[in-house]
C-alpha cells in the first residue's frame, strides 16, 4: 500500500522500522540512525556499496570450482549447497567478477548478490562508534 499511494498518487510516507529490509523493499531513500543521530542517508545502493557483498553463484559444475576461484582472484571462495559463494569487498567489485566467471565461459543457473541488512546497520554504527574512541 505504501508503494502504490507513492507511486500513483506521487505521496512521500515517512517510514519509522527496526526492519532494514523492509527499508530497502520498500523505501527511494533510507537514513540509518544510532543514538539519535543519522549517521548515513540514501538509497540502498549507497549504503550498501560500503559494505562487503557475497556473489552467490549456482548451478555450475563442482569440477568448474578451479575457473571460479580463478575468476575469483583474491577473493575467498566457500562451498554452499548448488553452488560457490564469494566474499567481495563492494558490489561494484560484484559484478566485475560475475563478468570474469562469464569469461570463463561459465554459464551459472543464477548469481546472486547478498548483502545482509543486519550487516549494513551494523558497518554504519560500528563506523560512528570507533570514530568517537
Amino acid at each position: 500500500m505504501i508503494v502504490e499511494l507513492n507511486q500513483s498518487q506521487g505521496v512521500t510516507v515517512l517510514l519509522t522500522t527496526h526492519d532494514l529490509s523492509d527499508a530497502r523493499d520498500i523505501c527511494n531513500r533510507v537514513s540509518v540512525l544510532h543514538q539519535g543521530s543519522v549517521v548515513a542517508s540514501g538509497t540502498w545502493f549507497d549504503l550498501s556499496s560500503r559494505i562487503p557483498a557475497r556473489l552467490v553463484v549456482r548451478g555450475v559444475e563442482v569440477a568448474r570450482r578451479e575457473d571460479i576461484v580463478s575468476a575469483a582472484g583474491a577473493y575467498r571462495v566457500s562451498d554452499v549447497v548448488g553452488g560457490f559463494e564469494i566474499h567481495i569487498p563492494s558490489v561494484s567489485e560484484a559484478f566485475r567478477v560475475a563478468r570474469k566467471i562469464e569469461s570463463f565461459g561459465i554459464t551459472p543457473g543464477s548469481l546472486a548478490f547478498g548483502i545482509p541488512p543486519e550487516e549494513v546497520f551494523e558497518t554504519l554504527t560500528r563506523d560512528v562508534e570507533e570514530g568517537a574512541s
